[in-house]
């Protein structure tokens, strides 16, 4: 499917040349800066520094995953992605579960739209003014489709009935239930409402079909559950859905930060104070699934639960969670007074979204709440130092980076009064291979990919909580590579001086993603192949790295063709050897403060390396 057809849905696009032209669907800009090029199937966006194909503008436009997008174009195009032979019984039983699954789906529909008609209707006077009490905009309810269950044993029911939906389907979704605990007769005739006198909030998949629901209780009684919800059904599985995330998702892939948040009303209260990248798990634990969901979507991830006791344990529970399926660090925030977010935005108003804010940008690891905690409390015996020393490594070997590691090691240190070497061994304990040469720059290739691509990290991506889709400094190494896609000279250039010397160019760049681009890049050409077509392949290659996708993307969509101006070559390899010896400098500085640090002695070796450095750097002034 032509990207232009795709784009054209969302973009008024004319034509500019070769290529074509339009507002950007990223900004409220109002001169066009959006390219399509319809040769190479590619798009770039100059206001936002966006590009890629296809696939790349589905996925930020909708905010839905690689996987998502090229089904949601297979299935435009009419292409069936699964070309395995099958049997007869497969097909059907397939064709089965398809036309059942509609049927759900169609249900769930037909109840959320009941509900939201019973909210603005005369039963809905009492949900109404509790709607109110909550703060709750009339676009916030319509956005988030709430409605409300009357006090009634057979309402929906009877209005099932009424539409000729299948009764014991709607049994099978939780809509309704039996009398006890009776088979579900398809007349209805033993089956009753299961939501009553509830405000009622869909959830909904990543493509936005409802497929659940939670109620809110508004009687007040004592003996009834303040909140239920949907039972597990063939189209709702509790452990792999976020709700809002079908909302939120493109927010959270904008700002690359996600807020996870306890129950419904903080997810839309948030929503509604501005920060619409907020996300809660539906009246059940979280999940290795969920930590899955939300790694693949973020590398800011901020746990907002409820600041009381059970708030705060469930956050650390999070946090082992997310160390154990992830290897992450996942940050905690809490709001002040011991107020859950809903209750504190609502109390504070207009100081209340600017103090949410702060809250959330500075939200620090619950791992390193945790092993503060673990150090003040740990008594100063050598038996207690070494279990608190042992318990917190056995995290730190948990951690997916290196990098995560050693930033937290001389403070555990010095906390414990220990060598700085011996944390390290006790880490090693339950991380293989760590340590071999600490404090060195841990900077690997990710096995991900054959050249080493990584998604980015926490560490790499930082972005303030108030400035969505703000552009970000590019730096010298990626700018590097995006001079080399832009001049066709470079090229054969840069070829030629890695073919005559292979530590002249790679070695010297410290940014391992930009490495492996260049790696690919460096590779003499085959028989036929041209630069292009080399570039047009390590687009594909970058496609999860966006800080160097968005390079290559204007790169192929808009390529300069031409020479570089005079003298820019000689000096970008110029920069190129002083980062190098720039980051070698600061590891040594680093590697020293942490020895002094943890008091350990040094032999002077780095000292006299680190002025040889030095005395290069001034040479090269």
């Amino acid at each position: 499917m032509s990207i232009v057809d795709v784009v054209g849905e969302q973009v008024v696009l004319k034509r500019a040349g070769s290529e074509l032209k339009g507002l950007s669907p990223f900004s409220n800009e109002k001169t066009p800066s959006f390219y399509v090029n319809p040769d190479r199937q590619t798009y770039y966006c100059f206001s936002t520094n966006k590009g890629g194909d296809v696939i790349d503008f589905l996925m930020e436009t909708k905010g839905i995953s690689f996987g998502e997008a090229v089904d949601l174009l297979a299935d435009r195009a009419g292409v069936p992605l699964d070309r395995r032979p099958k049997s007869a019984a497969q097909i059907q039983k397939e064709k089965a579960e398809a036309e059942a699954r509609s049927v759900f789906l169609k249900l769930n529909k037909f109840a959320a739209h009941f509900f939201q008609k019973q909210l603005d209707g005369p039963h809905g006077a009492l949900a109404r003014e509790y709607v109110k009490t909550r703060g709750l905009a009339p676009a916030t309810v319509e956005a988030f489709a709430i409605g409300f269950a009357p006090d009634s044993w057979t309402m929906l029911r009877d209005y099932l009935m009424s539409v000729q939906a299948p009764l014991v389907r709607a049994y099978e979704l939780g809509l309704l239930r039996s009398r006890n605990g009776e088979a579900p007769k398809e007349d209805g005739s033993n089956l009753f409402d299961a939501f009553r006198n509830r405000l009622m909030f869909p959830i909904r998949d990543s493509s936005g079909e409802v497929i659940a629901f939670g109620g809110r209780d508004l009687s007040g009684a004592p003996d009834t559950p303040k909140y239920i919800n949907s039972p597990e059904s063939p189209v709702y599985a509790k452990s792999r859905t976020l709700y809002n995330l079908d909302r939120a998702r493109k927010h959270v892939r904008q700002l690359d930060q996600v807020v996870l948040v306890e129950g419904y009303m903080d997810c839309i209260a948030l929503d509604q104070a501005g920060f619409p990248f907020a996300v809660a798990n539906c009246g059940t634990a979280l999940a290795a699934d969920h930590v899955k969901i939300l790694k693949g979507l973020a590398s800011r991830i901020i746990c907002l639960y409820d600041a009381d006791r059970a708030g705060q344990a469930a956050t650390e529970r999070n946090m082992e969670l997310f160390l154990e399926a992830g290897g992450f660090p996942l940050l905690g925030a809490r709001v002040p007074d011991g107020k859950d977010p809903d209750e504190f935005l609502r109390t504070h108003g207009e100081a209340g979204k600017a103090e949410m804010a702060k809250i959330l940008e500075g939200a620090p690891a619950v791992l390193d709440q945790w092993i503060e905690k673990k150090l003040a409390t740990t008594p100063a015996t050598t038996q207690a130092r070494a279990d608190s020393l042992d318990a917190i490594a056995r995290k730190l070997g948990r951690l997916e980076q290196d990098l995560w590691v050693d930033a937290r090691l001389p403070a555990v240190a010095r906390g414990l009064a220990q060598e700085l070497e011996l944390v390290v061994r006790a880490v090693r304990r339950y991380r293989k291979g760590y340590g071999a040469g600490f404090g060195a720059n841990h900077a690997r290739l990710n096995s991900q990919g054959k050249q080493g691509f990584s998604t980015p990290s926490a560490v790499q991506k930082t972005g303030k909580i108030t400035a969505a889709g703000a552009m970000k400094e590019v730096g010298f190494e990626p700018q590097l590579l995006g001079d080399v896609l832009r001049y066709t000279d470079w090229l054969p250039a840069l070829r030629k001086i890695h073919a005559g010397d292979a530590n002249a160019i790679l070695p010297l760049v410290g940014d391992a993603e930009v490495r492996a681009a260049l790696e690919v890049l460096l590779v003499p050409l085959a028989a036929g192949e041209s630069d292009a077509e080399r570039i047009q392949a390590l687009h594909e290659r970058v496609r999860l790295v966006p800080r160097l996708k968005n390079l290559v993307a204007e790169a192929v969509t808009r390529p300069m063709g031409g020479q570089s101006p005079d003298g820019r070559f000689d000096a970008a390899l110029e920069r190129l050897r002083r980062g190098d010896l720039e980051r070698r400098r600061d590891e040594l500085k680093g590697r020293i403060v942490a020895a002094e640090q943890a008091g350990q002695p040094t032999d002077g070796a780095w000292e006299r390396e680190l002025q040889d450095v030095i005395r290069r750097l001034k040479g090269r002034i």
